[in-house]
């Protein structure tokens, strides 16, 4: 999509105001973001150009997706693993250490919605995308 700084949209604001949502939405789910912008001030294209895609990695399952208020995470690390949960506003969620093989999560607190899984391992880092009904 294509908006100009003085237009509104939906109740999002000016432009701007929507860049910073999309940008730190992005920032904060580990996405990658091409993006324009000519200045904080002056007109403002946001041209999502291409979004990284996830690679799940094989030794981490989180089920059941969709879930209503209980997750569980299993992985195969020898150590601490950091799981974040995100909304899709880049808001953290839910945070917390896993020192279990596998963990069960509960999560009714959360409102439904989609959030993104970031999961930091001594191998390295995946995100996955879970729907709370």
């Amino acid at each position: 999509f294509l908006a100009n700084s003085g237009s509104q949209i939906e109740g999002m604001g000016s432009c701007w105001g929507l860049f910073e949502k999309l940008q730190s939405t992005f920032e904060y789910a580990g996405w990658g973001l091409n993006y324009f912008c000519d200045s904080k001030y002056g007109p403002c294209d946001v041209r999502p150009v291409g979004i990284n895609e996830f690679q799940t990695s094989p030794d981490i399952k989180v089920v059941p997706n969709p879930f209503c208020d209980k997750l569980i995470v299993s992985h195969n690390s020898s150590n601490k693993v950091f799981l974040k949960m995100y909304n899709t506003l880049g808001e953290c969620a839910f945070e917390q250490i896993l020192e279990k093989k596998e963990t069960e999560l509960d999560l009714k607190e959360l409102i439904p919605g989609i959030y993104f899984i970031e999961i930091l391992t001594s191998q390295g880092r995946t995100i996955q995308k879970v729907i709370k009904n």
